[in-house]
């Protein structure tokens, strides 16, 4: 389940998924330069790729207690990364465009960040990557941290809501090992949970506040922006208390050390387990007794296969614990509230979980199978874009009952006509293939419907083909495997053509020799720039030996 506004995901995930201590800086003689033109990479990582890569990050710049910025605290820029890992340069403008004017610290402490070699086609390749730069304010004063017993602290972590899905709930850990849970809207338990953990992970907890000085740290960390949750920590320890208001802290300079004991009472305490469910939270439930027959354990049920982050287990183990399949309370109407789980099971591509639901019953009414059911779970497992899962529909709906393998497909047009027209089923593949936990295999799922006698080659009502699919999926072997087939590189749909539609440069130099044109674009020019500001190396190389590709169209 989607838990963020996507406006915010790179704000939220610097404030929730950072779990490194941070790092020290350590004067070195290196320095990082402002790129120049000359400075060209062979690749552009995805975001994912990068946080795989990343070894070793760049260390916070501690600043003076008061200090003023005109701009964020919190930097996100453009480096070039060689094939040794190490940064060479960096643009100098952050992710809004303001002007950076690095000083010799943050140039050393860029020079710091550490990548396994990224490689192009099994080479060392240098290239373009995104990056954190954070500064953060030291305390005005040390505060000691006061001296009591175990039994008499107690820490409390609340996370309010969002215009989005952010989580809303609190969790309380008391110094005796007492866990108080309470999920609000967006968790997957959403309700009151108690129970215990071992003491010494509460004086683990403890231990983490003295080293990170968080009884010296401001009251409160505000940025002024909007749309975003509101975390407070609240920390007694006998009875002395100290609160840390933290929204959108780390872009005002607060220490991420505060994040991560966020993130680390969240862990140790069991929540995180109940927000999103796992094992660990099932067991929680059985052990208070918690009746999963119920329509609370409906409700349970429904939120947790809806939410990417939970496992398959999980919503096996509910199911198998009696949890309903129907029958959940209705709640508050909400553009985000979570699908049917039929619906649900399908798009996160839940294969292990579909026999129990035929099982169950969910692919009936009134007693026998409903081809209506049947095909709708099969055009959303074909859009979530796993396999396992389409063949297991396939599989269990059986002779006569089989999904279709023709649907409607419609788009309206500028002058708001509605154009229909039966297409195969393939064609329900999308390129913006974030729906669930499991990597997208839309060139699989192709190849498979092929099988089944699908036309990879038809066109959908607005004229795009499978190529436009596998393009903005980013994904060159679909791609090639398409070209290969003879799809047309020059087939333009609602959005454009399928050059139009990726982000990679491989997919772009394939659909070029393949003959793409230029159509998307006004000219040679402005195609070349778009290149540039994407980190196109092999494009920009391409249309320097390809001079004949000048105009749109050609």
């Amino acid at each position: 389940m989607t838990r963020f506004p996507l406006a915010m995901a790179s704000l939220l995930l610097a404030l929730t998924a950072c779990t490194r201590p941070p790092a020290t800086l350590v004067a070195q003689p290196a320095s990082v330069r402002v790129c120049m033109p000359a400075d060209a990479t062979q690749i552009a990582p995805s975001p994912e790729a990068t946080a795989a890569h990343l070894q070793s990050e760049v260390p916070a710049i501690r600043l003076p207690f008061g200090t003023e910025r005109e701009h964020t605290w919190h930097s996100q820029l453009s480096v070039h990364v060689d094939t040794r890992g190490n940064v060479s340069c960096y643009v100098d403008e952050d992710q809004y465009g303001h002007a950076l004017q690095l000083d010799a610290d943050e140039r050393q402490a860029l020079a710091q960040a550490r990548f396994a070699p990224f490689e192009h086609e099994g080479t060392p390749a240098n290239a373009w990557v995104r990056i954190d730069l954070r500064r953060e304010e030291s305390p005005q004063r040390h505060r000691p941290l006061p001296e009591v017993p175990l039994d008499q602290v107690v820490m409390t972590l609340s996370r309010s809501g969002c215009y989005g899905t952010c989580p809303s709930y609190r969790v309380t850990v008391r110094g005796d090992g007492r866990v108080e849970y309470e999920g609000g809207r967006f968790t997957d338990v959403a309700q009151k949970v108690a129970y215990r953990i071992p003491v010494e992970r509460v004086a683990r907890l403890v231990e983490q506040v003295r080293k990170a000085d968080l009884w010296s740290l401001r009251e409160t960390y505000r940025a002024p922006i909007t749309d975003n949750p509101s975390y407070q920590l609240r920390l007694q320890f006998g009875n002395e208390a100290h609160c840390i208001v933290d929204y959108a802290g780390e872009w005002v300079g607060m220490p991420r050390s505060v994040s991560d004991f966020e993130d680390e009472l969240d862990r140790v305490s069991g929540a995180r387990g109940l927000v999103s469910l796992d094992m660990e939270g099932v067991q929680r439930l059985h052990d208070g007794g918690f009746d999963f027959a119920s329509p609370q354990g409906a409700a349970i049920l429904q939120r947790a296969s809806a939410n990417d982050d939970v496992q398959d287990e999980v919503v096996v183990a509910l199911l198998r614990a009696g949890a309903p399949v129907e029958g959940a309370p209705k709640e508050r109407p909400s553009f985000f509230a979570a699908p049917p789980l039929l619906r649900s099971a399908a798009l996160k591509g839940r294969a292990s979980v579909l026999p129990l639901l035929f099982a169950k019953g969910v692919f009936d009414t009134h007693g026998h199978r409903d081809p209506e059911k049947i095909n709708e779970a099969f055009e959303v497992a074909i859009i979530s874009g796993n396999l396992a899962t389409v063949e297991a529909l396939w599989t269990l709906s059986g002779g006569s009952a089989r999904p279709s393998l023709m649907v409607w497909d419609e788009y309206e047009d500028e002058e708001l006509r509605r154009h229909r027209k039966r297409v195969p089923i393939v064609l329900k593949l999308s390129g913006n293939h974030h729906f669930g936990p499991h990597p997208w295999q839309g060139m699989q799922i192709a190849q498979w419907l092929a099988q089944k006698g699908n036309d990879l080659k038809a066109r959908g009502a607005d004229g795009r083909t499978l190529l436009s699919v596998a393009a903005e999926a980013d994904d060159v072997a679909f791609v090639r495997f398409l070209l290969a087939q003879g799809l047309n590189p020059a087939a333009s749909g609602q959005y454009g053509t399928p050059l139009g539609a990726t982000q990679d440069d491989d997919v772009a130099v394939a659909l070029l020799e393949a003959g793409a044109p230029l159509s998307d674009w006004k000219d040679r020019k402005e195609f070349r720039d778009y290149a540039w500001e994407h980190h196109w190396p092999r494009v920009l190389a391409w249309l320097d030996a390809h001079p004949e590709k000048m105009t749109s169209g050609s």
